[in-house]
């Protein structure tokens, strides 16, 4: 409601982080780009064996694996841009993608994805790194990480994205 009144004010608009929100400028996150270097990083460390925890592909509240449907039908761009820069850095390295761990899971739910951690953690061989797509992510893998007894990054490599304060 607020939103549609200031657009019909006509005032200027700047839109933050909603790319094409009524044809107005916007500034934003390089979000392809830069989940390309956190993946580069990773790789340039060595990391071969990687999982990704991705944000929701729509607002339905699923968790578990992120496959090929489910992914066609994403109706978020972030999580696209997010999941194509890794996939970007991954397939130049050479990195099998058929092969690739993804958990999706409610951007708004850490023990989601402390629990995906676990899970992937609890495979043989397990990934030796996770890529977050959220700071909120990267510190639920930490976390479970501890709670199974291994060392963060002597153990598991963590990235995550978007800087919150916290991270």
């Amino acid at each position: 409601r607020v939103i549609n009144a200031i657009l019909e004010r006509g005032g200027p608009v700047v839109a933050v982080d909603e790319p094409g929100f009524a044809d107005a400028p916007g500034v934003g996150s390089a979000d392809r780009a830069g989940t390309r270097q956190a993946a580069e990083h990773l790789l340039e460390l060595g990391h071969r064996r990687i999982a990704i925890l991705a944000m929701e592909t729509r607002p339905d509240g699923y968790a578990g694996p992120l496959d090929a449907v489910r992914r066609a039908g994403s109706v978020y761009a972030v999580t696209d841009a997010r999941l194509a820069g890794y996939e970007d850095a991954l397939e130049a390295a050479g990195v099998d993608l058929a092969a690739l761990r993804v958990e999706e899971r409610p951007w708004i739910r850490p023990r989601s994805a402390r629990d995906a951690t676990l899970a992937l953690l609890a495979e043989r061989p397990r990934p030796t790194a996770i890529l977050a797509m959220s700071d909120v992510f990267a510190l639920a893998a930490i976390d479970a990480a501890k709670e199974l007894g291994l060392r963060v990054p002597d153990d598991l490599s963590v990235v995550g994205f978007d800087d919150i304060p916290l991270a």
